[in-house]
């Protein structure tokens, strides 16, 4: 797990890249950077707390002009409210990755594809293997639970490359 967030990290830091100091905004408060992350990037963390079923934090890492997003939620209704937000930010998406196999990283994929129908959905062959192997029965179980906030269509993510 610790080479695809090292990839991930790599892949953030090519993608958003700029001048300037990094941010961190964890729950809306900035911290400053240090050492050798001295780019422009900013991460804002949503995380539905109570009002979710499995309050699973997504990431957004964004640059001057882009952003990528590190997981999806649980339910469409906390997608829409993710995508809202970033939709707000005023960056465009690039690329979502989703770090686990289980529902609550990727049922939201859905909503957030039609949000943003230009981003790319990657994820190790790993966590690929795991939805796959998972998904229908924990659609199953879910959709009738999440009722209207049940995907209406799973998505799985492409494999993320490494890069030399």
């Amino acid at each position: 797990m610790k080479t695809a967030f090292r990839i991930l990290a790599a892949y953030a830091m090519t993608l958003l890249a700029g001048g300037g100091p990094l941010a961190a905004h964890a729950a809306g408060q900035p911290a400053p950077a240090t050492g050798a992350a001295q780019q422009a990037l900013a991460v804002e963390v949503f995380n539905p707390g109570e009002a979710a079923i499995f309050a699973v934090s997504s990431v957004l890492v964004q640059g001057k002009h882009d952003a990528i997003l590190i997981d999806a939620q649980f339910s469409a209704d906390q997608a829409r409210k993710l995508a809202g937000r970033i939709k707000a930010s005023g960056k465009r998406l690039t690329t979502i990755y989703v770090s686990h196999g289980d529902p609550d990283y990727y049922f939201g994929l859905d909503t957030l594809r039609q949000a943003f129908p230009a981003a790319r959905i990657l994820a190790t062959p790993q966590t690929i293997a795991h939805i796959q192997a998972t998904k229908d029965e924990k659609l199953k179980v879910w959709g009738l639970k999440l009722g209207e906030n049940a995907p209406r269509q799973l998505i799985v993510p492409d494999a993320l490359q490494a890069t030399p």
